[in-house]
């Protein structure tokens, strides 16, 4: 599927289970966050355009709890094995819902900060 997002949204950390997942960036920046189980952060892969010398594509091979961070308003291809299935899809009990803006605020501004170079 192709996804866009728009520079600071916010896609509450998650995993799947059972399934691989790619992502094949086609213009922006983004950083994919691996994290254990407790919430640390123990990846981050840098993102962007292919014609910058970047990072454009990523496999995720393993069922981890991760999240993008959006530098740039971003489009990718993300290609994972169907059909989706709603509770394949656990999401982190340490990370903010979506619609509790305040907290999200924080959480974004915290993950940016230790994420950086």
């Amino acid at each position: 599927m192709l996804i866009f997002h728009k520079k600071g949204a916010y896609v509450r950390p998650h995993r799947h289970l059972n399934k691989l997942e790619s992502f094949h960036l086609i213009s922006g920046e983004v950083r994919i966050v691996l994290f254990n189980n407790k919430g640390i952060p123990i990846k981050v892969v840098r993102m962007g355009e292919y014609s910058l010398g970047k990072i454009f594509y990523y496999k995720l091979f393993k069922s981890c709890f991760h999240t993008v961070l959006i530098d740039r308003d971003v489009l990718f291809h993300e290609v994972t094995s169907g059909p989706y299935i709603k509770n394949q899809t656990i999401f982190a009990k340490w990370s903010p819902v979506e619609n509790n803006k305040k907290a999200v605020k924080k959480y974004l501004s915290k993950l940016k900060k230790i994420t950086k170079l």
